[in-house]
Formats: C-alpha cells, sequence, structure tokens
C-alpha cells in the first residue's frame, strides 16, 4: 500500500469496466512521484463516488496503490498508452 497526499485539483464522473469505481479526482500531490524517470505532480485517483466527499481544492491524504492503466478522458476515448493511475484501498 502507498499513501499520497495532496490537493484536489479537479474531479469528475469515470466510466470504466469495474461499475465500484466510477469517478476519478486529480490529485495536485504535495511531494512529486517518481515513476520511470518522470517526475508526476497531478496523479488521477480512480474511486467510488460515495468515498470522496471533498471538495476542489481541499486537501487529503489517501491509501491505494498505483497502477499503470488506460483511462478514459473526459471526451469519453481511452489514453493511448497506460498511466500511472491511483486505485483506492477497497
Amino acid at each position: 500500500m502507498l499513501i499520497v497526499e495532496g490537493d484536489i485539483y479537479r474531479k469528475r464522473d469515470y466510466i470504466d469496466y469495474d461499475p465500484f469505481f466510477n469517478y476519478i479526482i486529480f490529485l495536485e500531490l504535495k511531494v512529486n512521484i517518481e515513476i520511470n524517470g518522470d517526475n508526476i505532480k497531478i496523479l488521477p485517483v480512480i474511486c467510488n463516488r460515495s468515498r470522496i466527499r471533498y471538495k476542489v481544492g481541499d486537501s487529503i491524504k489517501l491509501q491505494g496503490r498505483l497502477l499503470f492503466k488506460k483511462i478514459s478522458t473526459s471526451m469519453g476515448t481511452r489514453c493511448v498508452s497506460p498511466v500511472p493511475v491511483f486505485k483506492l484501498k477497497e
């Protein structure tokens, strides 16, 4: 398990194959994460809407795991290549 901390930058509904994970927030990390030589400052977090009761700008700390996944964009298409995504602990 990994713990990340940051401010909510943006949030929206999310449609995926798993109906439990129906919401995505974008977390601006307080401490960047280095993945494959790239510094990640904004991290997508896939979660269930009922578990996130925060507003944009709120500071939060989350526990979960880091995955590489082709996520759905706001236009409804999939990313071409997998991106690092944080998935909340169920």
